[in-house]
């Protein structure tokens, strides 16, 4: 199957990627710059050039694609055009080339983006607009709604909800990304957005009983 990545050079996109190439499917890169392209070209990973804030290029990214995935983000620097209507603009994109999956990586506090942190709500503002776009839309999508994130091993046991709250409320980017890779296996995930974080159940045991 063919699957198309945007955001594939952040941390989770990249891990992303990686594991999406050993499971065996056969991966788009998007990337905004030609020396990213030469990186993934030098990693044997087949790139496209792309900018999630211009739809006709991710209409030419996407087609053909049966799987799309949107990780990317701005960092705080571009929450609308980024993170927001980029987000938007690869839905529409997936809607338009009637691609049969859409993954999108979102945030805890994203559907109730006033009770988060008053220092992140401008970012999980942006999260809700995007995923209520996905969500009120025809795809199939999948809407993974990670706590706060962190760099260490996989701990491989996670816990879905629809609300989280509280600094326990966290999750290996690892972690985040065998979610995103997994969701794809499990039709039940289909139309279902969840908020995760780390719990006492293997991933692909709790995906499946969502």
């Amino acid at each position: 199957m063919k699957v198309v990545v945007a955001g594939s050079r952040g941390a989770i996109g990249k891990m992303l990627v990686n594991k999406l190439i050993q499971s065996g499917y056969d991966v788009t890169a998007i990337v905004r710059k030609k020396e990213q392209l030469e990186d993934l070209k030098n990693e044997n990973i087949h790139g496209i050039l792309a900018d999630v804030s211009d739809l006709n290029s991710l209409l030419n990214a996407t087609k053909n694609a049966d799987i799309v995935y949107f990780t990317a983000g701005s960092k705080g620097k571009n929450l609308i055009g980024v993170d927001q209507n980029g987000a938007i603009n690869l839905a529409k994109a997936a809607i338009e080339n009637k691609v049969q999956r859409f993954v999108l990586l979102s945030s805890i506090y994203a559907g109730r983006p006033d009770e988060g942190p008053d220092e992140l709500r401008d970012y999980f503002h942006a999260k809700n607009i995007a995923d209520r776009f996905v969500e009120s839309s025809e795809l199939n999508y999948t809407i993974v709604r990670p706590g706060f994130l962190y760099n260490e091993n996989a701990k491989n046991k996670i816990k879905t909800g629809e609300a989280f709250s509280g600094k326990e409320s966290k999750i290996t980017r690892e972690d985040v990304a065998t979610i995103l890779l997994n969701v794809i296996k499990h039709e039940n995930t289909i139309r279902k957005t969840f908020e995760v974080i780390e719990g006492k159940q293997p991933i692909k045991e709790t995906l499946s009983e969502l």
